[in-house]
Order: C-alpha cells, then sequence, then structure tokens
C-alpha cells in the first residue's frame, strides 16, 4: 500500500473507532455483538501502533535519504580530487613500474563502492610512503599534508557508508514493522465493519457516523 493508502485507513480507523466510542446507542448495540468499550479500546491502541509506526517509518526514510544524500556528495567530492591526483600521479609515473603498482596506477577504476574506497585509500597511503614519490607531487599541490587529509577523507568515506548502510537496514525494518502492525488493523476493521453492519442495519445514519455507509456485507 502507498502512503496516501496508508493514510486513509488510519482516518477510516479512527472514525469508526471513536466515533463507536463516542457515541452511547451505537455503543449499546455493538455490545451485543462482543465490542464492548473494552473491545473497542484494542482497537484505538491497534490503531495508534499503527500511527506511531507510520510517522516513525517517514522519519526513518527520511534520516535514510539524508544519509545518502550526505555520502554521494562527499564521495563525488574525494573522487574529484582522487581522479586529478591520479593523472598526475600517471603522468610523473610512467616510467617507474613500481610506482604504477603500488599505486594502482594502471587499468580501469574499481566501480564498486567498497571497492573504490580501498582503490583511493591505497593509492594515498602508498604515496605516504614514499617521500620522492610525495616530493613530485608536491610540485602539483599535492603535498604531505594534502594527501593526508585525503586519505583521511577516504577513511571517513567508509565510515559514512556504513552509517548509510545502517540506516537502509533500519528503515527497511520499519517498513516491515509498519506493514505487520497494519495488517493487523485492517484484519480488526474488517471484522469490526462487518459486526457494526449487522448491528446497526436498521439505523444508516449511525452507520453513516462510523464510515461504513448502509450496504450491508455480502458472504462470497
Amino acid at each position: 500500500m502507498g502512503q496516501a493508502q496508508l493514510s486513509q485507513a488510519l482516518e477510516e480507523a479512527k472514525v469508526a473507532i471513536q466515533n463507536a466510542l463516542n457515541d452511547a446507542d451505537i455503543l449499546a448495540a455493538l455490545t451485543a455483538y462482543g465490542y464492548d468499550e473494552a473491545r473497542l479500546q484494542e482497537g484505538q491502541t491497534l490503531y495508534e501502533e499503527a500511527s506511531a509506526l507510520y510517522q516513525a517509518q517517514i522519519d526513518t526514510y527520511g534520516k535514510q535519504f539524508t544519509s545518502t544524500e550526505a555520502l554521494e556528495a562527499e564521495r563525488r567530492a574525494v573522487y574529484d580530487e582522487y581522479a586529478l591526483a591520479l593523472q598526475i600521479a600517471r603522468r610523473l609515473f610512467k616510467e617507474d613500474a613500481g610506482a604504477r603498482q603500488s599505486l594502482e596506477l594502471d587499468g580501469r577504476r574499481v566501480q564498486t563502492t567498497g571497492g573504490q574506497f580501498a582503490q583511493m585509500a591505497v593509492f594515498y597511503a602508498n604515496l605516504l610512503k614514499h617521500p620522492d614519490w610525495v616530493d613530485a607531487m608536491s610540485r602539483f599541490g599535492f603535498d604531505e599534508a594534502r594527501i593526508q587529509a585525503e586519505l583521511d577523507r577516504v577513511r571517513n568515506l567508509s565510515t559514512l557508508n556504513q552509517r548509510q548502510e545502517d540506516a537502509k537496514g533500519e528503515a527497511q525494518r520499519s517498513t516491515e514493522q509498519r506493514d505487520a502492525k497494519f495488517a493487523e488493523l485492517r484484519e480488526w476493521m474488517a471484522l469490526f465493519r462487518a459486526v457494526a453492519k449487522h448491528a446497526l442495519a436498521d439505523d444508516p445514519q449511525k452507520l453513516e457516523s462510523l464510515g461504513f455507509g448502509s450496504v450491508p456485507e455480502q458472504i462470497d
């Protein structure tokens, strides 16, 4: 069910249950079929739980989207810096087989998220192990401090990525919890609706106040 349908289901349950509780005549008619105040309060509690999970799921997905946007913005910035450093290093060390191997200068770049982070980290970390390579890179703005700063940013990306994955998992769990509770609410409301339409069959206005109309339930 989409958000609009879920919102509608909540509103329908709220109207039906609260109006049944607040109307003495409706409550009396329903009590004869087992829907006394205590049982209606059970439905009210179910509605409140479903409503809370509905709101929580929206909030959780909002946090997940924010986490994803933050990760992607930082990833693009870090990768753009890495791409420039890589171009410089490829030209500086094109005749140095050891540097090409150690810095992973040859071939296409890894495309997976984790692999991309690892490849960038290897590049910066291995640069720092060789002062002569750092000296060469520093002539193009990539001195030791800048290389270390970029390495720190790459490592931070891994932290941001883990947070994003955690947020994604939490969002999925919140959806499962919401859907399970809505299934309970739909089941409760289906039986309540059937009983109410029978108990109030002679009073269409009361049925209308519950949002059920006056059409009797059909047996398949």
